[in-house]
């Protein structure tokens, strides 16, 4: 396991450089595409040739293709439900990052003493605090078993328990990752669920 855990880390370097060679300045492209559009379509009104037709359709392709990749970026850093309708929702996408970054601030909190805090190092202390409080105190001993538990005895079957205790097959595996979004973000290594499926 660890072994795969490390060679992961390794193809994430290699997978940020591709990235940074094949999409960095994406809107920068698409701006520049429009703009090779529209002179081709200038040309095209003052003399039509095959070859001009082409380099409309060709600049046509490269325009859908960077939109979908700007799309779909912004779509895994907003984590928001995809909609289907409209060909570009980039703004929709961008207007939900920022209100995710939002929601996430804490600029007041009411103590349980109903004071008001405002201050960052004020609400850090309050939070770690009533979190402290919820773990409660150490105890020097055990309580003991609930004996009406005990008395009712086993709440499963004997193959219910065997089916519980079997090793987890490659289809249960697989058919948990299909189940899962392409576009969820990704986990603590850094690779979403699309990734996992395709390779």
């Amino acid at each position: 396991m660890a072994n795969i855990w490390a060679k992961l880390k390794a193809l994430k370097k290699i997978l940020k450089t591709v990235n940074k060679e094949e999409f960095q300045n994406i809107s920068t492209r698409i701006t520049e595409g429009r703009l090779e559009l529209i002179q081709t379509q200038k040309q095209i009104n003052q003399q039509c040739t095959d070859e001009l037709l082409n380099k409309e359709s060709q600049a046509l392709m490269n325009i859908e293709k960077w939109n979908l990749v700007e799309e779909s970026a912004l779509r895994q850093k907003s984590r928001a439900k995809w909609i289907k309708l409209g060909d570009n929702n980039n703004k929709y996408f961008s207007a939900m990052i920022k209100e995710r970054t939002n929601k996430k601030m804490m600029l007041e909190l009411t103590s349980l003493n109903r004071i008001s805090l405002k201050t960052p190092a004020t609400i850090k202390e309050e939070v770690t605090q009533f979190y402290k409080a919820l773990m409660g105190s150490s105890s020097t001993e055990l309580q003991v078993v609930d004996k009406k538990t005990m008395r009712r005895g086993a709440t499963i079957t004997y193959e219910q328990g065997a089916e519980l205790c079997r090793d987890i097959t490659d289809k249960e595996i697989w058919n948990a990752l299909a189940s899962i979004g392409d576009d969820i973000s990704p986990g603590v290594d850094g690779y979403n669920a699309y990734f996992y499926k395709k390779t």
